[in-house]
């Protein structure tokens, strides 16, 4: 089974440096292993960061006029036993709302 959470999160003042910590967090957590790190940061203060996983990948974007970051996580190891670590990582950042996908072929 393959595990996919897609966390909306309302939060102000953020910066990358925050993201950049939590999927730190989580690589170390879940034992990912990262392959390439990308970022981009809007004239604004908003941002996409993506990190490829060779497990699959982490997004986030922040959208500073709203104050809402979209996180994504996408995985194919059976996360289904760290639901609780991950939104305990997660909720460092604010408060969220969480959907879980359980992707199986």
């Amino acid at each position: 089974m393959y595990n996919h959470f897609i966390f909306d999160i309302k939060v102000k003042n953020l910066i990358l440096n925050d993201v950049e910590n939590i999927f730190n967090m989580l690589t170390k957590l879940l034992n990912l292993n990262v392959v390439e790190k990308w970022k981009h940061i809007f004239g604004n203060g908003g941002f996409t960061v993506f990190w490829l996983l060779s497990e699959s990948h982490l997004s986030a974007h922040y959208r500073i006029e709203d104050n809402y970051l979209a996180l994504d996580i996408y995985c194919c190891k059976d996360l289904e036993n760290f639901e609780k670590e991950i939104c305990d990582v997660i909720g460092k950042l604010g408060n969220f709302k969480v959907i879980k996908i359980n992707r199986e072929f």
